[in-house]
């Protein structure tokens, strides 16, 4: 579930809300920026961030990206 549509959740207080934030691939390269934050609500833990690709990226107007988020 999408962590802006839970109104009762919420980023940690000792945790960076990274909506927002710039991602780069390791080469450098810009990826995007992170959206939102996809939540397992059973086990309370941000599993996916949600990305709005760059736009040198050449995706689809409005296409989002998934990658698993790593603690």
């Amino acid at each position: 579930v999408r962590l802006s549509e839970r109104p009762d959740l919420g980023v940690a207080a000792t945790d960076h809300d990274v909506r927002g934030w710039p991602v780069v691939a390791a080469d450098g390269t810009p990826v995007g920026h992170v959206r939102e934050l996809l939540v397992d609500v059973g086990l309370g833990r941000v599993r996916y961030l949600e990305l709005d690709p760059a736009a040198d990226r050449h995706a689809a107007p409005g296409r989002r990206l998934h990658v698993p988020a790593l603690a």
